[in-house]
């Protein structure tokens, strides 16, 4: 009924719509005065993250409205995206900062600050 080279194109169309595009940098426990806040109402709550400009530009993501997923260490959790954090500009990291809560759930001590290989993705 359908050619071959319908089938794979069609296939190879479905498949590149599933791809979540996923992010890896370091976590960092905490905002910082170099960090731009989107002014979000308290619905944020405690478990906010704040991600690098050009990534929340390049994924169209609107602050205070955009869920973000994280794992580390074969933990999951997840975060309001809240704010601008730009590590080390134009050096094209994947870096984030997290509120307390949340950096909490994905660390293996309280003692961490840093928290190298986070891979996170919008939801």
């Amino acid at each position: 009924m359908f050619s071959a080279n319908l089938k794979a194109a069609l296939f190879a169309t479905l498949s590149a719509a599933a791809v979540v595009k996923a992010y890896n940098g370091t976590a960092t426990l905490g905002f910082f005065p170099d960090i731009q806040n989107c002014f979000c109402g308290p619905f944020n709550g405690p478990y906010a993250v704040a991600i690098p400009t050009d990534i929340a530009a390049a994924e169209g993501k609107i602050c205070c409205n955009s869920q973000i997923k994280f794992e580390y260490g074969g933990k999951t959790t997840t975060a309001v995206f809240s704010g601008f954090y730009d590590s080390n500009p134009g050096n094209d990291l994947q870096d984030c900062a997290l509120s307390p809560l949340p950096f909490a759930a994905l660390a293996g001590h309280p003692w961490d600050v840093y928290l190298e290989g986070v891979t996170w993705e919008f939801m």
